[in-house]
């Protein structure tokens, strides 16, 4: 009785191997990469519920509403400290701590927005402090953005 059990098991088993669901295309995935710079004077005020923030919205025509609904979206901050020769990417969000020479401290908080057809960066600068009358300015004269897609 085992011999029986184990020849028809063994004989479903070549039987049912077929080379049919076996992958016999490689579909490459496509990318698509662009660099965006905000200029200090490109910067818009806007207003929420977190008080006053700057933005920087893009046509980004390749972010179809098809590639929208299935691509990976990434966003880095590609910058360069002051007195420093190396080059940093880092991924949004990303927050920046700075000092003056006056020991004056504040955050710039980066963040992105991903829509069909346009990407928007948000820069928010927040001081601690409990005054909101007057929004600090972006430290930098300009940010440089990189987004990726893969889809």
């Amino acid at each position: 009785m085992k011999k029986l059990i184990f020849t028809a098991l063994a004989l479903v088993a070549l039987l049912s191997c077929s080379d049919k669901y076996y992958i016999t295309e490689i579909v490459e995935p496509e990318f698509e990469t662009r660099a965006f710079t905000v200029e200090w004077n490109d910067w818009r005020l806007g207003e929420d519920a977190t008080g006053i923030y700057y933005f920087r919205d893009f046509p980004f025509p390749e972010l179809i509403p098809a590639v929208f609904d299935r691509a990976i979206m990434q966003a880095f901050l590609f910058y360069r400290r002051p007195g420093s020769n190396a080059d940093l990417l880092s991924p949004l969000p990303f927050s920046d701590f700075l000092v003056d020479d006056s020991g004056y401290k504040w955050e710039e908080h980066f963040t992105v927005e991903f829509r069909a057809r346009n990407v928007r960066f948000i820069l928010k600068i927040d001081d601690h402090s409990d005054i909101d009358e007057f929004p600090e300015l972006p430290f930098y004269d300009s940010y440089t953005f990189v987004v990726n897609l893969m889809w």
